[in-house]
């Protein structure tokens, strides 16, 4: 018996788990059909799965229909944005949990699921994530403190590739954090994302303002402003191989994708002078973008899928 089974063992609770799991898909073929057979595979858990493709032109839509025709396929004829296309299926989804789930999230036990929701419901969190590994199966850093003026200036400035010590992306970036243990925390990644009917029957939509980015910061922001508890669950796990989708992205439009969704954030958690500075700073942001070598990251900085 291996340790997740154990911990399955000793949490499982007496009820039926039912979660709609909500996709969005953009020229992530192959990887989206690893996800699919993954859930089709998790055991003792009731599943309402939903793929939104957002105008891919890999053949994900033909994909699903002949090899998933069973599962509902929501196809845009434009890409309409992470949060917008989540929303879609938020809005008719009727799972006791709600999962955001990235396309290129792999499972490689049929019970982690069930080992997931059960340990969610056990510790009454409102948004829970489980351990994310890489795809060499190292751990992954998910998560994060809430952004501040001082760490999101740096990060326009680029000085988290090159200076990640800093006092201030050790903070932002939790350096210290440890990935072996279940914690409270401020956010998680959006990669797999559960919330609880509870917590989305009072904090509603993704604000569909974010295009991409932030959105999952500002709804762990919200949720927390309404007394739910955002949970990291150690004792599940799932391989996110990352960044599959916006790879396809140039990095100059990244940047500007990122830093729309940075002033958006900054109007509403930021006062007037700091968003002010922070807008000066984005022609600064963009150069820096162009001539920042692509594979220059720090290991935990986190990408898109």
């Amino acid at each position: 018996m291996n340790n997740q089974q154990i911990r399955l063992k000793e949490s499982m609770v007496s009820y039926n788990i039912h979660a709609s799991i909500i996709i969005v898909s953009w020229n992530t073929k192959e990887l989206l059909r690893t996800c699919l057979t993954g859930l089709l595979q998790q055991k003792n858990v009731d599943l309402d799965i939903f793929v939104v493709d957002n105008n891919s032109s890999d053949e994900t839509v033909n994909m699903m229909r002949a090899e998933f025709p069973h599962i509902r396929c929501i196809v845009n004829t434009h890409n309409v944005g992470f949060s917008a296309a989540n929303n879609q299926v938020l809005r008719i989804a009727k799972g006791d949990y709600l999962v955001l789930m990235n396309p290129d999230i792999e499972f490689s036990n049929p019970l982690t699921l069930l080992l997931f929701f059960s340990e969610q419901k056990k510790c009454l969190s409102g948004i829970a994530g489980p351990k994310l590994l890489n795809s060499n199966g190292s751990i992954q850093k998910s998560v994060r403190s809430d952004p501040t003026f001082a760490s999101q200036v740096l990060t326009l400035l680029k000085l988290h590739i090159f200076f990640p010590n800093l006092p201030v992306f050790k903070r932002y970036y939790k350096s210290d954090f440890d990935y072996q243990t279940s914690h409270t925390v401020d956010q998680i990644s959006g990669a797999f994302f559960s919330i609880s009917r509870e917590c989305f029957e009072k904090v509603g939509l993704l604000d569909e303002q974010f295009y991409i980015w932030f959105e999952e910061v500002d709804y762990c922001l919200r949720a927390r402003k309404n007394n739910f508890v955002v949970r990291y669950i150690s004792e599940a796990m799932v391989i996110h191989h990352g960044g599959q989708s916006f790879q396809k992205v140039m990095p100059v439009h990244r940047q500007i994708i990122f830093n729309k969704s940075l002033r958006i954030f900054a109007k509403k958690y930021f006062n007037p002078l700091q968003r002010f500075l922070l807008y000066l700073l984005e022609p600064i942001n963009i150069f820096l973008a162009w001539i920042t070598p692509k594979s220059a990251k720090p290991s935990s900085y986190r990408l898109k899928s």
